[in-house]
């Protein structure tokens, strides 16, 4: 399902995911891949001009504690929090908020 598949690819100056899974437009991931002990992503890639949707309300997990969510830069500054894979139809670094969640199950 996914277009593309990149190893050991760094997003920060702190940290490395282990694999990427880079999706195209307008697909529908129930199951994102997991590994108990490395760093995973997953980049859907968008259009643009059309309306953004948050892939993550397909996936088929249930997420809990631990999670959070951040926006703005890492030192607390007013700055915009960026990622280095996240960028516009020109290249430029556009800003994230950052989120993360626990898996807890499955949904069936």
């Amino acid at each position: 399902m996914a277009r593309e598949v990149q190893h050991n690819v760094k997003i920060n100056r702190q940290t490395t995911l282990d694999t990427l899974y880079v999706y195209p437009p307008g697909v529908m991931v129930e199951y994102p891949a997991t590994k108990a002990n490395d760093r995973v992503g997953h980049l859907f890639e968008m259009d643009s001009g059309v309306e953004w949707h948050n892939p993550a309300t397909s996936f088929a997990y249930s997420l809990g504690e631990p999670k959070g969510r951040r926006v703005g830069s890492k030192s607390g500054g007013r700055g915009a929090l960026t990622c280095a894979l996240l960028v516009d139809s020109q290249g430029s670094l556009v800003p994230i908020c950052e989120s993360h969640a626990t898996c807890m199950s499955l949904y069936y």
